[in-house]
C-alpha cells in the first residue's frame, strides 16, 4: 500500500518510486532509466515518458508527493534564507486566503439569514392562509346546514300542503262519487 510520504523523483530508487500510486516496477525502472540517460528529470520530461500516462504527475505534484530536485550539498542557513521568504509569502497567502474565505462565510450567513426570514415569512404566510381556509370551511359548513335546514323546512311545508290538498281532493272525489252514485239511483227510480 502506498505511503504519504515525498518523493523526490530525481533521487528515489526504484521501491520508493513504487510507493505511488499506478507506479509499479515497470514503471520505475523507466522512470530510473529516463534519471539515468538524462540526468535530472522534471514534470514536463515525466509527461512526456513513453509508458506512463502523463495526466498521472499533476495530482503528485499538487499534493506535494512527488518533488524534482537534483541532490545538492547546502548548508541548513542557506535552506533557512531560502525558506523564510517562501514560508512568509506562503503566510501572506495563507492570510489572504483565509480573509477571503471569511468574506465568503459572512456573506453566505447573511444569504442564509434572508433565506431564513423568507422562509419563516412563508410559513406566516401559509398559517395566516390556513387559518383563512378553516375559517371559510366553516362558514361553508354552516351556510350549507343552514340552506339544508331551510330546504328541508320548505319540503316538509310543501309535503303538509300537498298532503292537504290530496286529502281535500280525495274529499272532492269522495263526494262527488257520492253524488253521483245519488243521481243513478234517482235516475233508476
Amino acid at each position: 500500500m502506498a505511503t504519504k510520504q515525498t518523493v523526490n523523483i530525481n533521487t528515489a530508487d526504484i521501491e520508493e518510486l513504487m510507493t505511488l500510486k499506478d507506479i509499479g516496477q515497470k514503471r520505475a525502472q523507466l522512470i530510473v532509466a529516463e534519471r539515468t540517460k538524462l540526468g535530472t528529470l522534471t514534470a514536463e520530461t515525466l509527461k512526456a515518458l513513453e509508458g506512463i500516462p502523463s495526466n498521472i504527475w499533476d495530482p503528485f505534484s499538487f499534493m506535494g508527493r512527488v518533488v524534482f530536485e537534483e541532490q545538492l550539498d547546502t548548508t541548513e542557513t542557506e535552506i533557512e534564507k531560502n525558506v523564510q521568504p517562501e514560508n512568509q509569502q506562503v503566510t501572506a497567502e495563507n492570510k489572504e486566503l483565509v480573509t477571503k474565505q471569511q468574506d465568503q462565510l459572512e456573506q453566505q450567513q447573511v444569504q442564509l439569514q434572508q433565506q431564513e426570514k423568507v422562509i419563516e415569512d412563508y410559513k406566516t404566510k401559509l398559517m395566516i392562509a390556513d387559518q383563512e381556509k378553516k375559517s371559510m370551511q366553516q362558514d361553508i359548513k354552516k351556510q350549507l346546514l343552514d340552506v339544508k335546514s331551510q330546504c328541508s323546512a320548505q319540503l316538509t311545508a310543501k309535503a303538509d300542503e300537498l298532503e292537504e290538498v290530496l286529502d281535500s281532493m280525495q274529499k272532492y272525489k269522495n263526494k262527488f262519487e257520492q253524488e253521483l252514485h245519488y243521481v243513478k239511483i234517482e235516475e233508476r227510480q
